[in-house]
C-alpha cells in the first residue's frame, strides 16, 4: 500500500495560493486583536513586582502587533511580507507569556490557535522555499496597489502599536493614584478600578460656574464641546454651544441625554439613542447609563476637579468585545473626551468666578 504524504499546514506550496495567504492571513490578524482580552482582564494587575507588570503589558502588546504584522505581511502587504515569520514567531512567544500571566481556562481556545500557528510556522520555516518565487508570489500586480497596501498596512499595525503602548495612561488620563482609588457618585458595590476609564481635569472656576455647562450637554442641547465637525461627518447635527441656556439646565433621574437625532439613518437604530441619566446632584454629579459619572469637586482658591469615570470591562468579558472596543473604541473615545472637558474647562471659565444669571433657581436635582 502507497504510503500517504505527510500532512503540511501552510507548506511552501500553499503559500503561493492567494486565497490561502488571504484567509491564514486574516485568521492572524484576528488571533491578534484578541489579545485586547489581556488588559480588560488585569494582565499584570496581579503581578507581585513592577517588573512583572511591564513584561506583562509588554507581552499582550506583542503578541497583538506581532500577530496583526504577520498577517498582512502574509497577505502581500510591503514591507511586512519580508518579515511575517519572524512577527510570527515573536507573536508567539509573547502571546505564551501573555497566557501564562493570566492562567484562565476560557483562554484556552487562544492558546490552542497559537499551537497551531507554531506548528504551522515550523512547517513553513523549515522548507527553502526560494526568495524568487515567495517575492514573486507576494509582489501586486501594479506601482499604486503596492503604495496603497503598504501605508494601509502599516498604518494600521502603527495604530494598533500605538493603542497598546498608550492604553495605561489614557485610560487613567489626568488622574492621580488618590483619586484612582476614591469613590464616587455611580460607583458599583463590587467596583474593581482595572475595569475602568477614568479622567480628570482642573478648571480655574467654581463648581457653580462648571455645573450649567455640563447639565446641558447633548445632541438636542449644548452638544458635548468636543469636536463637532467630526461628529457631524456621522450625520449627528451636533451644535457645541457657546452660552448657557437656562432652558436647558433642568435634568432629572430618567432623562434622555440624546447622542443622535430621533431620525438619524432613517430611525434604524430607534428614536431613543442616547444615555439615561440615573443620579443628579446639583453642582456636583451628573451619571449617565453606559457613560459613567461626571463629577465636580471644589478646590481651594475657587477651583473645581472635573472627573468622568467608566466602567469598560468586566472580568469575564468576551474576548470578542474587547477586540472590537479596543480596535473601533478605546482611542477614538479618550480623544473625544479629553477635548470634551477641555471644552467644559475654556467655557467655564471664560464666564469666571461668578455665577451665571442664565441659571434658573428651581433646577430638578435628586438627592
Amino acid at each position: 500500500m502507497a504510503r500517504r504524504p505527510p500532512l503540511r499546514i501552510l507548506s511552501p506550496e500553499m503559500l503561493h495560493s492567494r486565497r490561502t495567504r488571504i484567509l491564514a492571513g486574516i485568521g492572524l490578524v484576528l488571533q491578534g486583536l484578541g489579545h485586547a482580552v489581556f488588559p480588560l482582564r488585569g494582565a499584570g494587575r496581579l503581578a507581585n513586582s513592577v517588573l512583572a507588570e511591564v513584561i506583562a503589558h509588554l507581552a499582550w502588546g506583542s503578541a497583538m502587533v506581532g500577530f496583526a504584522a504577520a498577517g498582512l505581511g502574509l497577505m502581500g502587504a510591503h514591507p511586512l511580507w519580508k518579515s511575517w515569520r519572524r512577527s510570527t514567531g515573536v507573536a508567539v512567544g509573547a502571546s505564551a507569556i501573555a497566557l501564562a500571566s493570566l492562567r484562565q481556562l476560557d483562554l484556552l481556545p487562544g492558546a490552542l490557535i497559537d499551537t497551531l500557528v507554531l506548528v504551522a510556522f515550523y512547517r513553513v520555516t523549515r522548507e527553502d522555499t526560494g526568495d524568487t518565487a515567495v517575492k514573486a508570489a507576494f509582489s501586486p500586480r501594479t506601482t499604486l496597489m503596492r503604495a496603497a497596501g503598504s501605508l494601509a498596512a502599516m498604518s494600521i499595525v502603527g495604530y494598533l502599536a500605538v493603542c497598546a503602548a498608550t492604553g495605561s495612561w489614557h485610560h487613567r488620563w489626568g488622574m492621580t493614584e488618590d483619586e484612582l482609588r476614591a469613590a464616587l457618585p455611580g460607583d458599583a458595590p463590587n467596583r474593581d478600578p482595572a475595569f475602568e476609564v477614568n479622567h480628570a481635569i482642573t478648571i480655574n472656576a467654581p463648581a457653580p460656574s462648571v455645573w450649567p455647562w455640563l447639565v446641558q450637554i447633548g445632541q438636542d442641547r449644548g452638544g458635548f464641546y468636543s469636536y463637532d465637525w467630526l461628529e457631524n461627518l456621522f450625520g449627528l447635527n451636533i451644535h457645541n454651544a457657546d452660552r448657557i441656556h437656562a432652558e436647558w439646565q433642568d435634568r432629572a433621574e430618567g432623562d434622555l441625554v440624546r447622542a443622535a437625532p430621533i431620525d438619524w439613518l432613517g430611525g434604524a437604530f430607534g428614536e431613543e439613542i442616547g444615555w439615561r441619566v440615573t443620579r443628579v446632584e446639583r453642582n456636583h454629579a451628573l451619571v449617565l447609563q453606559w457613560w459613567g459619572a461626571f463629577v465636580l469637586a471644589p478646590l481651594s482658591g475657587e477651583k473645581t476637579r472635573l472627573f468622568v469615570r467608566s466602567r469598560i470591562s468586566d472580568p469575564n468579558v468576551p474576548v470578542w468585545a474587547a477586540a472590537l472596543s479596543f480596535a473601533t473604541f478605546e482611542l477614538p473615545h479618550f480623544i473625544m473626551e479629553r477635548r470634551m472637558l477641555m471644552g467644559i474647562k475654556t467655557r467655564a471659565q471664560r464666564t469666571g468666578r461668578e455665577l451665571p444669571n442664565a441659571v434658573p433657581e428651581n433646577v430638578a436635582a435628586s438627592p
